[in-house]
C-alpha cells in the first residue's frame, strides 16, 4: 500500500484513494472485481495465466488463528507482486490469487517462476513456526481478445487447478491431451538409457494418475504391450550391435505412432504404450507392416482401460502382455484384445500370490534335477535343481508361469531359499552313499537383493557340513546386464568365497559381450535357441562361443541337446557340457539320486571331475592348443587320450588327426591305442618313455622315420588324477608338406641323416648358439635351449651316465675344435645316454664342419648292439686291471659280512637271492623258500603298498631310497626296520634291484622320545605344541616383567576328515600347509604360529587393548578363508577360532584350553530353544536347595536366572552379584569350564556365601551353572 505524504496535490490525494480502493490491503494485491480496468493493458497481447490457490488456511485457522493466516496470505501476495510485477496479481476470493503476465517467450520459464515461488512460500517461517500448506495453480495463455478475456482463462484456470488439487499435481495448463506434460514429466530423470523412454517405474506412476485425471476420465483408454516375436533369432542372425539398433528404432518409432502418449521400455525388447482406443488398430497396423519389411514380426496386446485399472497398473500390463502371449506364432495377426477368456490367467496368478506359503510348507513343489553329462565320458557331471508345482487344485504349474508371477511379486526369494534348504536336506544325505558332483541353483535379481544371499547359503552348507564347491550360483545373462554396477559386487562376493558361478542363457540377450568383459564366471550356458534352430549360421556361432569361451579361461554347457547331430557337433568343437532331452529329462531328486546309489547311473566322482575340468582347458579351436594364442579357428590335427591302467583310450579326435593317421598306415584311433598298449615297435617303446616322463603342463615332441614317411609327434600332459593321466597329441606326415620339410632344412640327402641319427644339432661357434634341426627321441619343451653353454650343462648333468660326465664335458670342449677337426674333419667319442630315467645306452656324439669353420654339426646317433662290444673294447672303454681283487670274491664277502639283510630282485620284483643276516631275521632254512617270490607272497609285511610303490619307483624310474622306516611281521612279532633300494644297471639297463635292512625296534623307541622333544611339525613345517610352548616363555616373560598382555589364538579346521578321505594326505597336506601360510603371512614377524596337528593351529600374539582381540579374529579369519584350492582342486574349510587373554588365566595350558572352549562356541544360549530347555531343567533341580541358581556365559559374563521355568538374561554380570566391577581374579567358573570339574570358593560380602561353579556340557558345548547359598552361624 502506497504511503500517505503531507504537501500532496488534490490530483495525487484522489489517485492514492483510487489505489487504495482497488488494492487489498491484507495483501497489497488488485481485488478481482476490478480486473476489467487493467485488461486494457492486455488487450491484443499474448499472456500467461496462472490462477494459484492456497490450501491449508481453515487448518492454521483452527490451530494458530486468525494473526497466523493473515501473516500468510500478507506474505503470499506481497511476494507475488515482487515475482511479477504490480498491476499483475488479483486476489480471488479468501485463499486464491491470478497473476497476469506477457513478460515470458516461453511456458517453462512462467513454470519455473511460479515454482519458485511455491518453494518460498511453502519453505517460509511465519511466526517462529512452517506451517503444513500447499499451493496448487491451473494454467492457461493465449491472446486477449474480445472473445477470449482474461476472465475467460481464468475460468479455465480454475477448472485446471481443480484437477492439480484432485491429483496432486502442482500444476495442470492447457496441454492436457500431452500426458507427459501433464505430469510435469520433462523433469523426471527415470529413462530407459538404450532408447531414452520412459522405465517401468515412472510409466507404472503416470499411467495411475493419467487414468484417473478428470479431464481425460471420459476418453477411453488402452495399454498396448509390444513385443518383437524373434529378437532373440534377430540377434543370432545379424548381432547383438544391429539388436540394439533395432530396440532404438522401434521405441522412435513408437513414439512417432504415439505422440503426446506415454510410451515405455520395460525390458529387452518389452515396451507399453498408454493412448487413446481411437484408431488404435490402423497404428498398431502400420507400424508392425514396416517392421515386417523387415523380417520382424511385431506383436502387440491391448487391454482397455477403465478407472479401476488404476488400483494396480500392474495387473493392467499384465493382461495386454497375456493378450499378446496368446497370438505367439500366428503370423498373419499383429494385435489381439485381452477378454474374460484370458482373465483365468489372472485368477492362477493371484492363486499363486496366496497360495505360495501353502505349497512350500506343504511341499507341492518339489524339487527335480536335470543331468548335466560330461561330453568326452557321457557320465553325469552335475545336475541342475529344478522346481516343479504339482498343485491339488491346478495340478502340474509350469515353472515359467509359477516363476515369472513370484518375481513380479517380488515372493522368489521364498522360493529361492526353499530350494536351497531342500538340496542341503537331501543331499547331505546322499554324499556319503554315492558320489556328489555339483548342483547349479539359478538365482534372480531379488535373492541377489535380497539381505545378505551369501551368508544365508553359507549358513545353510554349514548346517549340513556340505563345501561351497557341490553349489554353484547360476545367473541370467539379462540379470547381469540390467544391474552392472550392483552385480558386479554380489559376482564378486561369490568368487571371493570361492563358489563358482554360471552364465546362463548366455547368447539371449544383447549384450553377452559386455557380460564376459565386465564379470568372472566359470562356466558358458549357451542358450538352447542356437541348437533349436540348427543351422550353419548357427554352429558358426556356436563354434565361435565355444572357442572364444576357452581363450577366456571358460568352460562351456550346450542346452537342448536333443539329438546325436547335436552331441556329435559338440563333442567335435569341444565344449565340455551338455543338457537336453538326449541324455534324460528332469526327474524328482529322490528318483534320481536313488538311481545313482544303486549304480544304474554313471556318474563321476571328485578326482574324475578334477581331471575332466583340466581336460577342458584345452582349445580344441585354436591354432595352438598346446598353447593359448588366439582365437583363429585351424586344421590342427589333435587328439586327447588316457591312460589308465596301462590302458588307452581316446576321448576326442579330430577330422584331420584321423586323416593324418590313415596317411602314415593307420585306419582308426582304436589300432593307434593298440599300438601304444603293446609297444611293439621301438617307436611306440620311446613314445612311452617319453610320456612317463612328462609332468602335468609339460610336453615333448619326437619325430621318426616310417618307410617314406617323416612323422612329426608332439605330447602334452594335460589331466592327472590318482588313477590315470591324460594327453593331448597331435600327429602329422612332415612329407605331405613341402614347406614345412623346407622350413626344416630337408631334402633328399639329408633323408639317410635322419634315419642314422637321433638328433641333430648346428652349433654356432661365434654366437655360442645351437639349433635343433632333428630329433628322434622325446623332449621335453623346456631342454630345446638355444645357448650352446646351458645345453651342454644341462645335457651332462640329467642325459649322460655319471662315470661318462667329465669325458662328455672334455669331447664338448669347443676352444679346440678346428685344431681336433683340422686334420680329421670328423671327432666322435661313445657315451652312454639316458633314453629315459629307466635305462643308459651307448650313444656315438659327432662334431663335424658345417658351412664353415663357424658352424658344427653336433649328432647323436645309435651304437649297433652287434658291434657294441667290439666298439668299446677297441676304443677301450671296458678296459681294467687283474689286481686279485675279483668281483666275484668281493661281493661274497661283502653279502656275508655286511651287519644288515641284504636282499636282491628282478626287474618283476622277484627274490633272486638274499644274505645269512636276511636269512637268520626271517627264519628262512633254504634259497628255494625265497627265491622267485616278492613280499606279497611271503606275507611279512602288514601293509606291503609302501614297500611295493618303493621298489616300483626303484625299478622303473631309476630312484633310491634310503633307510624308509616300515613294520614287518617276524617270528610272531611286529618289527620296526628302516630299508633301502637301489637300481642295478648292466650297460646301462636296469635289470633288478639290490637292497638291505636293519632293524630299528629298539632305536625307535629312543628316536621317538626324542622326537617328541622337536620343536617342528615333520608334515607343515611348522612349529608343533613343543615349539609353542617353548616360545610361549618369552611372552610371559614380557607379561610378568613389563606388564605386556598377549593373546592365545586356537584355530581348528573342522572338515579334514572328509578331504582326506577325498584326496588322500599329500593333497591335505598341501592345504594345510596354505593355511599355515595364510596365518603366518597375516601374524608376521610379531608372533608365534603353531601347527599341533589334526587340522589345529597355536598362534602367540601381543596387544594392548582388548578391541584388538575382535579385530584380529575377524582379519585372521578373512586370511585363512582365501584357501579355496590347492593343487588345482577346490576346498570349502571352515573354522571354529577361539581366544584367551593370558591374563584371564596366568597359565598357558589354561589358556589354551579356554581359547579351545570358546572356539566350539558357535551360537549363544538364546539362539538353541533345546539348550535352553535342558539349561532350565537342570537349574530347576536345585532351586530349592540353593538361594540363587545362575547360569554362566564366561566369554562375557552374562547371567541367566529361571523366572517361570524360563531362562531369562538379567542386567547384571556374573562379578556384579558380589558387588564387584570387574571379573574375579581367580574365576571359579573359568576353571570349571576348563577342568570339568565342581570348584568352591567361600566369599564374605556383609554375609558369607558359598559358591560352587559346575560345567554343563550340552549338545558338545560347555555352560557353566553358579549355586550360591547364605551361610548362617549355625553352618
Amino acid at each position: 500500500m502506497k504511503e500517505k505524504k503531507q504537501g500532496f496535490t488534490i490530483e495525487e490525494i484522489r489517485e492514492q484513494l483510487q489505489w487504495e480502493e482497488r488494492h487489498d490491503a491484507q495483501t497489497g494485491t488488485i481485488k478481482i472485481a476490478y480486473l476489467s480496468h487493467y485488461e486494457k493493458l492486455f488487450k491484443n497481447k499474448y499472456v500467461r495465466v496462472a490462477y494459484i490457490r492456497i490450501y491449508g488456511l481453515s487448518y492454521l485457522l483452527d490451530v494458530k488463528g486468525y494473526a497466523v493466516c493473515d501473516e500468510v496470505l500478507h506474505v503470499a501476495g506481497y511476494i507475488l507482486v515482487d515475482y511479477f510485477g504490480e498491476n499483475r496479481v488479483f486476489r480471488v476470493g479468501l485463499d486464491g490469487f491470478l497473476v497476469v503476465t506477457e513478460h515470458f517467450d516461453e511456458e517453462w520459464h512462467f513454470i519455473d517462476k511460479l515454482e519458485e515461488y511455491r518453494s518460498f512460500i511453502t519453505s517460509f517461517k511465519f511466526s517462529l513456526s512452517k506451517p503444513q500448506i500447499k499451493i496448487f495453480v491451473g494454467i492457461s495463455e493465449g491472446n486477449v481478445n474480445d472473445e477470449n478475456t482474461i476472465d475467460n482463462m481464468l475460468n479455465k484456470c480454475k477448472e485446471k487447478q481443480r484437477i492439480a488439487f484432485e491429483h496432486d499435481l502442482y500444476y495442470v495448463d492447457d496441454h492436457i491431451e500431452d500426458f507427459e506434460d501433464l505430469l510435469g514429466y520433462h523433469k523426471d530423470g527415470r529413462k530407459d538409457q538404450l532408447t531414452g523412454l520412459m522405465n517401468m517405474d515412472a510409466f507404472i506412476e503416470y499411467s495411475k494418475r493419467i487414468i484417473n485425471t478428470e479431464i481425460t476420465k471420459e476418453l477411453k483408454k488402452v495399454i498396448i504391450y509390444f513385443n518383437i516375436e524373434n529378437f532373440k533369432a534377430y540377434n543370432e542372425n545379424y548381432g547383438f550391435k544391429a539388436g540394439n539398433e533395432l530396440i532404438r528404432e522401434l521405441g522412435t518409432e513408437l513414439k512417432k505412432t504415439f505422440p503426446n502418449r506415454l510410451v515405455s521400455r520395460f525390458a529387452e525388447d518389452h515396451f507399453l504404450v498408454l493412448t487413446y482406443e481411437k484408431g488404435v488398430e490402423e497404428k498398431i497396423e502400420s507400424i508392425a507392416t514396416q517392421f515386417l519389411a523387415k523380417y520382424i514380426t511385431l506383436k502387440a496386446g491391448i487391454y482397455r482401460v477403465d478407472h479401476l485399472a488404476s488400483k494396480n497398473i500392474t495387473v493392467a500390463c499384465d493382461k495386454a502382455k497375456i493378450a499378446c502371449d496368446a497370438i505367439k506364432r500366428k503370423y498373419n495377426v499383429h494385435f489381439n484384445y485381452f477378454n474374460s477368456e484370458m482373465d483365468s490367467m489372472i485368477r492362477l496368478e493371484q492363486y499363486i500370490v496366496d497360495h505360495i506359503d501353502e505349497a512350500l510348507q506343504k511341499k507341492w513343489i518339489k524339487i527335480y534335477f536335470q543331468p548335466v553329462i560330461r561330453t568326452l565320458s557321457q557320465s553325469i557331471c552335475g545336475f541342475e535343481a529344478l522346481s516343479r508345482w504339482d498343485d491339488p487344485q491346478f495340478g502340474m504349474i509350469r515353472p515359467d508361469v509359477f516363476i515369472g508371477v513370484l518375481e513380479r511379486y517380488h515372493l522368489i526369494t521364498k522360493l529361492s531359499d526353499y530350494v536351497v534348504d531342500c538340496i542341503c536336506e537331501k543331499y547331505a544325505y546322499y554324499v556319503d552313499k554315492a558320489p556328489a558332483v555339483p548342483v547349479s541353483i539359478n538365482f534372480s535379481i531379488l535373492d541377489f537383493e535380497s539381505a545378505n544371499l551369501l551368508e544365508r547359503i553359507d549358513r545353510k552348507l554349514e548346517k549340513v557340513n556340505l563345501p561351497r564347491e557341490l553349489f554353484q550360483i547360476e545367473v541370467t545373462e539379462s540379470l547381469l546386464s540390467n544391474n552392472q554396477d550392483y552385480m558386479k559386487k554380489q559376482i564378486k562376493k561369490f568368487n571371493d568365497a570361492g563358489y563358482l558361478v554360471w552364465l546362463d542363457d548366455f547368447g539371449s540377450g544383447y549384450s553377452s559381450l559386455n557380460v564376459l568383459k565386465d564379470y568372472k564366471v566359470d562356466t558358458l550356458k549357451i542358450d538352447m535357441l542356437f541348437l533349436r534352430n540348427f543351422s550353419e549360421r548357427s554352429k558358426t556361432i556356436i563354434e565361435f562361443v565355444v572357442n572364444m569361451a576357452k581363450a577366456l579361461g571358460i568352460h562351456t554347457l550346450a542346452e537342448g541337446v536333443e539329438t546325436k547331430e547335436h552331441f556329435d557337433f559338440l563333442k567335435d568343437i569341444g565344449c565340455e557340457k551338455i543338457q537336453g532331452y538326449y541324455f534324460g529329462k528332469p526327474e524328482p531328486m529322490d528318483d534320481i539320486m536313488s538311481k545313482v546309489i544303486r549304480g544304474e547311473a554313471d556318474i563321476e566322482d571328485q578326482n574324475q571331475r578334477y581331471f575332466y575340468k583340466d581336460i577342458g582347458k584345452i582349445n580344441q579351436l585354436s591354432n595352438d592348443p598346446f598353447g593359448d594364442e588366439g582365437l583363429h579357428l585351424t586344421n590342427v590335427p589333435i587328439g586327447i587320450f588316457q591312460q589308465k591302467d596301462n590302458k588307452v583310450e581316446f576321448l576326442y579326435t579330430n577330422e584331420f588327426f584321423l586323416n593324418e593317421l590313415v596317411s602314415i598306415g593307420i585306419e582308426t584311433e582304436e589300432e593307434l591305442a593298440r599300438r601304444l598298449e603293446n609297444q611293439i615297435s621301438s617307436t611306440a617303446k620311446r613314445a612311452q618313455e617319453a610320456l612317463d616322463s612328462l609332468e602335468y603342463g609339460e610336453e615333448t615332441s619326437m619325430d621318426y622315420i616310417d618307410g617314406n614317411n617323416l612323422i612329426a609327434l608332439r605330447y602334452k600332459n594335460i589331466a592327472v588324477a590318482k588313477d590315470r593321466k591324460a594327453y593331448l597329441m597331435s600327429v602329422r606326415n612332415l612329407s605331405k608338406e613341402y614347406s614345412v620339410l623346407r622350413n626344416m632344412r630337408l631334402d633328399e640327402t639329408k633323408q639317410t641323416i635322419y634315419a642314422l641319427f637321433d638328433q641333430v644339432y648346428l652349433v654356432n661357434l661365434k654366437n655360442n648358439t645351437v639349433e635343433t634341426i632333428y630329433t628322434h627321441v622325446g623332449l621335453k619343451k623346456e631342454n630345446n635351449i638355444s645357448n650352446l653353454t646351458q645345453l651342454i650343462d644341462k645335457t651332462a648333468k640329467t642325459m649322460i651316465y655319471i662315470d661318462d660326465r667329465d669325458r662328455f664335458i672334455e669331447f664338448m670342449n669347443l676352444e679346440d675344435i678346428n685344431t681336433r677337426l683340422e686334420n680329421t674333419h670328423v671327432v666322435s667319442e661313445a657315451f652312454r645316454y639316458a633314453e629315459s630315467s629307466m635305462e643308459y645306452k651307448w650313444r656315438i656324439f659327432e662334431l663335424s664342419y658345417a658351412n664353415n669353420k663357424d658352424e658344427v654339426i653336433f649328432s647323436i646317433r645309435p651304437l649297433d648292439e652287434s658291434k657294441k662290444n667290439v666298439y668299446l673294447n677297441f676304443h677301450g672303454y671296458s678296459v681294467s686291471k687283474d689286481t686279485g681283487l675279483t668281483e666275484e670274491a668281493l661281493w661274497n664277502t661283502l653279502k656275508d659280512q655286511v651287519p644288515a639283510g641284504l636282499f636282491w630282485k628282478d626287474t618283476n620284483r622277484r627274490f633272486v637271492g638274499v644274505n645269512k643276516m636276511f636269512r637268520d631275521y626271517y627264519g628262512i632254512k633254504s634259497l628255494d623258500d625265497i627265491v622267485g617270490k616278492n613280499d606279497e607272497e611271503m606275507g611279512w609285511h602288514v601293509d606291503p603298498d609302501p614297500f611295493m610303490n618303493d621298489e616300483i619307483r626303484v625299478l622303473q624310474k631309476g630312484e633310491r631310497t634310503r633307510n624308509v622306516p616300515g613294520k614287518c611281521l617276524c617270528k610272531g612279532e611286529n618289527r620296526e626296520i628302516a630299508a633301502s633300494k637301489m637300481p642295478v644297471y648292466n650297460d646301462g639297463k636296469i635289470v633288478g634291484l639290490l637292497g638291505y635292512f636293519v632293524d630299528t625296534t629298539d632305536e625307535k623307541k629312543r628316536a621317538n622320545i626324542i622326537k617328541s622333544l622337536g620343536n617342528h611339525d615333520s608334515e607343515t613345517g611348522m612349529l608343533n605344541w613343543n615349539g609353542v610352548m617353548a616360545n610361549s616363555m618369552y611372552y610371559i616373560e614380557g607379561y610378568q616383567l613389563r606388564n605386556q598382555e598377549f593373546m592365545i589364538v586356537y584355530i581348528n579346521v573342522l572338515n579334514i576328515t572328509y578331504y582326506n578321505h577325498l584326496h588322500g594326505k599329500e593333497v591335505l597336506t598341501h592345504m594345510l600347509q596354505n593355511v599355515g601360510e595364510q596365518i603366518s603371512k597375516y601374524i608376521g614377524v610379531t608372533g608365534v604360529v603353531g601347527y599341533i596337528g589334526m587340522g589345529k593351529f597355536v598362534v602367540l600374539k601381543q596387544f594392548e587393548n582388548k578391541k584388538d582381540m575382535a579385530k584380529v579374529k575377524r582379519e585372521l579369519l578373512a586370511h585363512i578363508s582365501t584357501v579355496t584350492q590347492v593343487d588345482r582342486i577346490s576346498f570349502t574349510l571352515r573354522f571354529n577360532i577361539g581366544m584367551c587373554a593370558f591374563s584371564e588365566t596366568n597359565d598357558m595350558e589354561l589358556a589354551y584350553r579356554l581359547a579351545q572352549q570358546r572356539a566350539s562356541k558357535n551360537y549363544s544360549i538364546q539362539e538353541d530353544d533345546d539348550v535352553k530347555q535342558k539349561i532350565a531343567e537342570e537349574m530347576n533341580k536345585y532351586q530349592e536347595i540353593f538361594d540363587v541358581v545362575r547360569c554362566v556365559d564366561v566369554d562375557s559374563y552374562k547371567t541367566y536366572i529361571l523366572e517361570d521355568y524360563k531362562l531369562k538374561e538379567v542386567e547384571k554380570r556374573c562379578y556384579e552379584f558380589f558387588e564387584k566391577d570387574h571379573p574375579c581374579s581367580s574365576c571359579i567358573a573359568k576353571k570349571a569350564l576348563i577342568t570339568h570339574e565342581e570348584w568352591a570358593k567361600i566369599i564374605y560380602n556383609g554375609a558369607t556365601h558359598v559358591v560352587i561353579a559346575r560345567a554343563m556340557p550340552i549338545k558338545g558345548r560347555n555352560f557353566v551353572l553358579i549355586y550360591t547359598k547364605k551361610l548362617n552361624k549355625e553352618s
